[in-house]
């Protein structure tokens, strides 16, 4: 039975878990086994000591901290091993500039439209006007979990990802010139800059949005959002991977296969946090950080070199064969904590990269959007350019086959668990579909609160990007 609203506002704390299950049961009911037991369960996680969303609950501190995102954490590392003042913590995330639905296109050779989702052909023209034209909803969401501390800080990867595509694309527009040509260049200095420059003006559009969403979320209309690029810190950030490495006892061949790699895992770390106060970027006063971002970043790294594995794992606590910890939080590492949250959830994408064919529908069940999903692309998820007809599409008068089936109830998920009434209606809605979904009046229930989702989502979709 539903809760009604003076219900849910008495629901004593603990029971929390209770409706996060409630809401994503019937959407993990709908991924696979070990998907599901990773998202909800916790499952293979490098969290050392964790608690899932109930021990947070009976944590004071730690339930204050993380209350604008509760039903959203699965996991929080040893939250015992140090004590996280609000006033003195920041949370630290960062953006993806690129999801792996639509770099699957582009590997291609293939720009995802971001209305249509179809694979166009790709040149450097386009593909700086498809950048422009493609920040995404989910990586807004993703980018940083709000949390209730001074300061939330967001690192981008604009140098790092510069480097990354045009590793990527050079090789394709290299192969339509001939070898004979002399002044054979796909891609030019220019064009390199070229890249950093909208990659970069691009970041600091999203952190806007990102801004709009946190404020959103916790309800403070002055919260502040720090971005800042991977260039800024470089040379810093570099010395923090070589000094990791060392601690680590990595040859220089094993450094040499860990390069890009190290980047990213050093920004998990104490050290990262110091170089963010000797540069500035996070105020002196500021003694611990919590890293608050999708679950799978604190999923286990599994490259092949076994030889790397007793080295990296001495220090990072990354570890190969699922046993161990990603983040271990003593020596170094004292002042550092890592929350698992709940990834966005959606239909998979409509185009498969390897044949720039449509899916058929059968084919497009339920998982998460980051990292697991590699048919979503930008146009199968709210973006800055479809947002209006992809609300447009949400027709709450369609009862879905399932609850999992409707993307009202799955972005309802994503974006508006912190709300009261929105969460009161997923429950009674998940109720339902477990219930009599086929009745009549459930039926015209069901419309009734996919008609409110909507509104809600129109309201916050439309907020957060508004420039």
């Amino acid at each position: 039975m539903s809760l009604n609203q003076k219900e849910f506002l008495q629901v004593s704390p603990h029971l929390g878990n209770n409706i996060q299950w409630q809401i994503f049961n019937e959407v993990l009911g709908s991924v696979s086994t070990g998907e599901r037991n990773q998202l909800f369960e916790g499952k293979l996680l490098h969290l050392p000591r964790s608690v899932k969303l109930q021990g947070v609950e009976k944590r004071s501190v730690l339930n204050e901290i993380v209350k604008p995102s509760l039903l959203k954490v699965i996991q929080v590392a040893n939250p015992d091993g140090q004590s996280f003042i609000p006033e003195v913590t920041a949370a630290l995330g960062g953006w993806c500039c690129f999801f792996t639905g639509d770099l699957n296109l582009i590997a291609h050779g293939l720009l995802p439209d971001p209305i249509s989702g179809e694979g166009k052909p790709l040149s450097i023209s386009q593909f700086v006007d498809w950048i422009q034209a493609s920040i995404r909803l989910d990586q807004i969401v993703e980018a940083i979990y709000p949390l209730n501390v001074s300061l939330h800080v967001g690192i981008d990867e604009v140098a790092l990802w510069t480097e990354k595509i045009i590793q990527k694309i050079e090789p394709m527009l290299l192969a339509s010139i001939p070898e004979s040509d002399p002044a054979r260049e796909a891609i030019t200095q220019n064009d390199r800059l070229l890249f950093f420059h909208v990659l970069n003006e691009v970041g600091k559009k999203r952190a806007k949005f990102t801004t709009n969403f946190l404020r959103l979320i916790t309800g403070i209309p002055n919260l502040t959002m720090e971005r800042f690029t991977d260039q800024k810190i470089w040379t810093e950030l570099n010395s923090v991977r070589d000094e990791l490495f060392e601690l680590a006892g990595l040859d220089e061949t094993q450094k040499g296969g860990l390069a890009s790699d190290g980047l990213l895992w050093s920004q998990y770390t104490g050290p990262y946090l110091r170089i963010l106060k000797e540069t500035g970027i996070v105020p002196a006063n500021i003694t611990a950080a919590i890293f608050s971002e999708p679950i799978q970043h604190a999923s286990p790294f599994l490259p092949k070199e076994e030889n790397l594995r007793k080295g990296v794992e001495k220090f990072f606590g990354i570890v190969f064969d699922g046993k161990n910890t990603f983040l271990r939080q003593d020596g170094i590492n004292h002042n550092v904590n890592q929350i698992a949250m709940m990834p966005c959830f959606g239909l998979k994408g409509r185009i498969n990269p390897a044949n720039n064919m449509e899916l058929p529908d059968s084919k497009r069940k339920v998982s998460s959007i980051k990292g697991t999903r590699q048919f979503a692309t930008v146009a199968d998820v709210p973006n800055l350019l479809n947002w209006p007809q992809f609300l447009d599409d949400l027709k709450p008068d369609a009862v879905p086959a399932t609850l999992a089936e409707s993307n009202i109830f799955l972005w309802s998920a994503n974006l508006l668990t912190t709300f009261d009434e929105p969460v009161i209606l997923m429950m009674e809605l998940a109720n339902i579909f477990r219930s009599d979904p086929d009745s009549q009046n459930s039926q015209a229930r069901i419309r009734s609160i996919q008609g409110s989702l909507k509104e809600w989502l129109t309201w916050i979709i439309s907020k957060t990007f508004a420039e």
